[in-house]
C-alpha cells in the first residue's frame, strides 16, 4: 500500500464531509490556510475534496487543523502532503516525511488519523487522533 492508498482508504471510513473552501489553498497547491479556518472540533477527524477531485483529511486539534491531502490527482502519482500547526510539525517531524518519496509517509497516515489500514485495504479507527492526543496532555 502507498500513501494514496492510505489516504483513500481512511477518506471512504470518514463519515463526517466538510464543504470544501477555496481560500484554503495558497495559490501553490498547498492547503496552508486549512490548517487556521476550517473551524474543525478539537479531536474530529473530518474529510473534504477540492474542486479538482483531490481528496483532503483534516484532524482538529487546540493548535489549529492537521491536513493530509493529494498532492496531485493523477492516477500514478501517490504523493500525498501535509499542512499543520508547527507546534505539531515539530513534535512528529521525523515520523512525517517518506523515505521512498517526497511526501508523507504512510505511519504518519495512520498514527495522526488514529486509523489502521491493512493491505488489504480494510480500515478501521484503531487508537485516539493526533487531537485526542493532545488534549490528553492538558486534562
Amino acid at each position: 500500500m502507498n500513501a494514496k492508498q492510505t489516504l483513500n482508504a481512511i477518506y471512504n471510513v470518514v463519515h463526517v464531509e466538510i464543504k470544501y473552501n477555496p481560500e484554503w489553498e495558497n495559490g501553490a497547491g498547498y492547503l496552508d490556510y486549512a490548517v487556521i479556518n476550517t473551524g474543525i472540533n478539537v479531536g474530529l477527524v473530518a474529510k473534504s475534496i477540492t474542486a479538482q477531485g483531490r481528496k483532503i483529511l483534516m484532524i482538529g486539534t487546540r493548535f489549529g487543523t492537521v491536513v493530509f491531502f493529494e498532492r496531485y490527482i493523477e492516477k500514478d502519482n501517490n504523493i500525498v502532503v501535509q499542512n499543520m500547526p508547527d507546534k505539531i510539525k515539530k513534535l512528529y517531524s521525523g515520523l512525517l516525511l517518506s523515505s521512498v518519496q517526497f511526501g508523507v509517509s504512510i505511519e504518519a497516515l495512520m498514527t495522526l488519523t488514529g486509523y489502521v489500514v491493512h493491505s488489504d485495504g480494510t480500515c478501521y479507527m484503531s487508537s485516539k487522533n493526533i487531537g485526542e492526543l493532545i488534549e490528553d496532555l492538558f486534562n
